[in-house]
């Protein structure tokens, strides 16, 4: 059951609840787990339970054990978004558990920005025929810190956080449950409260105003080989289990796994794994048939415990089906780790991931190990396809789903360029993304939300963050914060509305006198000082874009715009070839290398007529 979304109304009530985290603070906050809990009785099913809820960084939320919703939405702490839910589907008469596992990376990512505070906030009412049953943080939550993450891990990329190194017997396994006892001696206590629902960082608090994910299960499409090897020395205390495979030597084995199938099926059927040679590991790669992006799930029928089950996230597997851990960018380890209790379990992710293709590694099985069942639980924005394209040709229209699928692996709380690497917000590409995603699902609302958090992400100079919310440095390009101005406009052109176009007008007032400041001659140079075509050629159709807007809004600054988009097309003159009737990338006979996207846009920019778009240099 996906949860049911509230009201998202401009007008909030008031909040009641408070921010609470298990202690005033924490000297380690990096890669921090925390279990909260509230045992309600409810003398008869609620009628409606509405609940605002956010956490700094993350939370998953449980009712009675069973999954509501991943969130909150990424933003910066000082416009903190909460998502609005209603749990009254999830709940029953009698008692009732409202639980959330929170994550604080404690570390700056592409998602999230860390400013010394962890905190959790649930603010809502039960309604009953019978009472109204107030759920407001701390009143009678209890909390724990979660024990089973290990908090010193390899980061999965610089731009996420950390892998999830999980072992299932620090932590009780039924503590969502309303049966579940949490006692003092278990770890549990009340939280403490942290800050008002308006304290700082989180000064202002907004709806999400996009829509919720919702989850889909997918199943493995195929087994694709097997392999065995001998463990790498220290591998029981490994902090990075992605390098750690790449230390090791394997061999392709025959199948293993005792009715293989099972483990690509819900059903009550299971396979089981027999102890691999002592000292060694079996490998398994499963093919999910295209990319998703999601939460992996292991159900384990029965396990003797201490059983090692290493997660790998990949982007391509060998010709013999094996995994291929090479990786362009040496930063990345996009890998996980689950350690089984005894007996029979169930384990998702906390962080979704996106991949096609996953190895499993079995370590150190020493009986026969009895799995259910392997499966993804794939999550995207709750969007609806506005509209289909089928046409007679088979591979069109395996063409057109192709990309309806990367779409939807691409939009999660935020327009995501890369989800199987950074799960960034980047900005440069956006334009395109936006206007995909326009056609295909009608849906303005997640490039609406990307262009108020990179104007909430302007800096005194008046520059703008390529990949809010960040504080990555490195993160201010050129050609993000032309593409900002770009949406701003294609915004207005899809939805008619100049909301945005009037809330951020000083925003881009602020932005163009940064572009000024850049300017030699007319012509901004690049951070390595040289001015280039292609960065010139963007600024052009930002000001034209910017000079619309101005004179849309009835702005004096329009008329000086559009004389200084005619000034800076003249200096652009710099850069043309007459002779070949090409545009160079840079000034001067020595530079003379004239690349395609150069060339493409002069074409949109229609600096001239005469360009030749064709050359068999491109």
């Amino acid at each position: 059951m996906a949860a049911r979304a509230g009201s998202d109304t401009p007008n909030q009530p008031p909040w009641t609840a408070k921010w609470c985290w298990t202690a005033p603070r924490s000297p380690r906050p990096w890669n921090t787990y925390a279990c909260f809990r509230r045992v309600v009785d409810l003398p008869a099913r609620a009628l409606a339970a509405v609940v605002r809820v956010t956490a700094d960084a993350r939370y998953t939320l449980f009712v009675n054990g069973r999954r509501v919703h991943f969130g909150p939405a990424r933003s910066f702490p000082a416009h903190q978004s909460f998502d609005t839910l209603d749990l009254a589907d999830f709940l029953v008469a009698g008692p009732n558990a409202i639980c959330a596992i929170v994550h604080q990376p404690g570390a700056p990512t592409a998602q999230s920005v860390y400013r010394d505070a962890s905190g959790f906030l649930l603010d809502g009412v039960v309604q009953t025929h019978a009472d109204a049953i107030p759920l407001h943080t701390p009143g009678d939550w209890q909390c724990r810190d979660a024990r089973g993450w290990r908090k010193h891990v390899a980061r999965t990329h610089p731009d996420l956080g950390f892998q999830e190194h999980f072992d299932a017997d620090a932590d009780p396994a039924d503590w969502t449950s309303p049966d579940y006892g949490a006692s003092e001696e278990a770890g549990w206590k009340p939280p403490v409260v942290v800050a008002s629902a308006g304290g700082y960082p989180w000064v202002s608090l907004h709806p999400r105003r996009a829509p919720l994910l919702t989850d889909t299960i997918v199943q493995f499409k195929a087994i694709l080989a097997q392999f065995t090897g001998e463990n790498a020395r220290g591998y029981k205390v490994a902090e990075d289990v992605y390098h750690l495979a790449t230390q090791e030597t394997r061999k392709r084995s025959k199948p293993m796994f005792e009715a293989p199938d099972a483990l690509l099926r819900d059903d009550d059927q299971f396979t089981t794994l027999p102890p691999p040679p002592d000292g060694h590991f079996h490998l398994a790669t499963f093919d999910l048939g295209q990319v998703h992006t999601g939460h992996v799930v292991l159900d384990l029928a029965d396990a003797a415990g201490d059983e090692i089950i290493d997660v790998l996230y990949l982007r391509d597997v060998d010709k013999t089906g094996g995994p291929v851990l090479a990786l362009a960018d040496q930063d990345a380890a996009p890998a996980d780790r689950y350690r089984c209790r005894p007996g029979p379990q169930r384990w998702e992710t906390f962080w979704p991931k996106a991949f096609r293709h996953l190895a499993l590694i079995f370590r150190n099985v020493e009986q026969p190990l009895k799995i259910r069942q392997v499966h993804v639980r794939a999550v995207h924005a709750d969007l609806a396809q506005a509209g289909r394209f089928e046409t007679s040709d088979d591979t069109l229209n395996a063409i057109y789903n192709a990309g309806v699928a990367t779409l939807r692996a691409a939009t999660l709380d935020a327009l995501v360029d890369a989800p199987d690497v950074s799960q960034a917000q980047q900005w440069d590409a956006a334009d395109v993304t936006a206007r995909a995603i326009a056609f295909a699902f009608g849906d303005l609302s997640l490039v609406e939300r990307g262009i108020r958090q990179l104007g909430e992400s302007q800096a005194a100079d008046g520059s703008l963050h390529s990949h809010p919310p960040s504080d990555d440095p490195r993160g201010r390009t050129l050609d993000a914060m032309f593409t900002w101005v770009a949406t701003l406009w294609q915004h207005y052109s899809h939805s008619g509305q100049t909301d945005l176009l009037h809330r951020h007008h000083e925003t881009l007032t602020n932005l163009l006198t940064f572009f000024r400041q850049r300017q030699v001659d007319d012509l901004i140079a690049n951070d390595d000082g040289v001015a280039r075509c292609p960065t010139n050629l963007r600024h052009l159709q930002c000001l034209r874009t910017a000079a619309a807007i101005h004179e849309l809004l009835k702005s004096n600054a329009a008329t000086a715009l559009a004389s200084q988009a005619d000034a800076l097309a003249k200096s652009l003159d710099q850069f043309w070839d007459a002779k070949s009737k090409t545009w160079r990338d840079e000034i001067g006979p020595a530079n003379g290398q004239s690349s395609a996207t150069t060339n493409a846009l002069a074409q949109d920019s229609a600096v001239k007529s005469e360009v030749i778009m064709c050359s068999r240099d491109w």
